[in-house]
C-alpha cells in the first residue's frame, strides 16, 4: 500500500544507518529540541496525513513506526517537565516546547482522522509546508 518517501520517519530508529543527526537522535541523545530538523518530520507527517487521508486503514509497520516517533518524543517531554528528572531538552524554551508539541500532536490527530488544518490556523508555522493547504 505504502509508496511514499519516508526517509524523515525511518530515521527515527537508531538502527537506520541515516540515524545521526535526525531529530530522533537529537531529541534522545542530545536533549535538543533541533528545529530544522523537527520541521523536516513535521512536513512529512503532514505529507503523509494528506496522502492516507483517502484510505481507511494504515499499514501496520507504518502505525508502529509512527507510535514509536510519538511515544519517544512525549516520554522526552513529560521527563522535561517532570521536575524529579534530570532531562532538560534544550533548543526551546518552556512555552516554545509546548507549541511544537501541539504541532507534533495536530499532525498525529491529521494521520489518524484525516482532519487536516491549515497552516494559517497556528501561530507557530512549519516553514517547509506551503500555504496551498489554506
Amino acid at each position: 500500500m505504502l509508496i511514499m518517501k519516508l526517509y524523515e520517519i525511518e530515521r527515527y530508529s537508531a538502527t537506520h544507518p541515516d540515524w545521526e543527526g535526525s531529530f530522533s537522535e537529537r531529541l534522545y541523545e542530545h536533549n535538543e529540541w533541533n528545529i530544522d530538523a523537527f520541521w523536516k518530520l513535521h512536513k512529512e507527517l503532514a505529507d503523509l496525513a494528506i496522502w492516507l487521508k483517502t484510505y481507511d486503514e494504515v499499514d501496520k509497520q507504518l502505525f508502529g513506526k509512527l507510535l514509536g516517533i510519538q511515544k519517544s518524543v512525549w516520554m522526552m517531554v513529560a521527563s522535561h517537565f517532570n521536575k524529579n528528572d534530570t532531562v532538560l531538552i534544550n533548543g526551546v524554551t518552556d512555552e516554545e516546547l509546548q507549541e511544537f508539541i501541539e504541532r507534533f500532536d495536530m499532525v498525529f490527530l491529521a494521520i489518524s482522522t484525516g482532519n487536516i488544518l491549515p497552516e494559517s490556523s497556528f501561530d507557530l508555522v512549519n516553514p517547509l509546508i506551503k500555504n496551498n493547504q489554506d
